[in-house]
């Protein structure tokens, strides 16, 4: 049986994976249509529900496996309709819980920072491990 990272290993592994000096990037929200409730109670029809609990989208998805409509990924309008908002601030990612990138249960959507989001990858197994190749 695995044991858990702790803290301190993952951020060990994270320094391995991508180095020390990485710089923090914060990016501009994506553009989202200001009557987001209205969006997203047209586009949350098209998905079906799996065994576990993930509402699968049944629009186009693009080539990163996310769902999108009208050009905006949906999983970010659902968790920002969810949570009250506009749009999903700067600097921030929507995280699936459930590590499918067709969900839009807004159950499995939280709003987090990208650290969150490689640790949260990094505790369940999903990143790559081993050495940095040479460049």
């Amino acid at each position: 049986m695995r044991r858990r990272m702790t803290d301190a290993e993952i951020d060990r592994a994270l320094d391995m994976l991508f180095g020390r000096r990485r710089e923090k990037r914060v990016l501009p929200a994506a553009p989202v249509d200001k009557s987001v409730a209205r969006l997203v109670r047209r586009i949350i029809g098209k998905h079906r529900k799996t065994d576990a609990g993930c509402w699968e989208w049944t629009g186009y998805v693009n080539k990163e496996g996310y769902a999108e409509y009208n050009c905006q990924r949906v999983h970010r309008l659902v968790c920002a309709d969810a949570n009250g908002l506009e749009s999903i601030p700067p600097g921030m990612v929507v995280m699936h819980t459930c590590d499918n990138r067709r969900c839009v249960n807004p159950e499995h959507l939280r709003i987090a920072t990208q650290r969150d989001n490689l640790l949260d990858m990094v505790r369940k197994g999903r990143h790559r491990g081993g050495r940095r190749r040479k460049r």
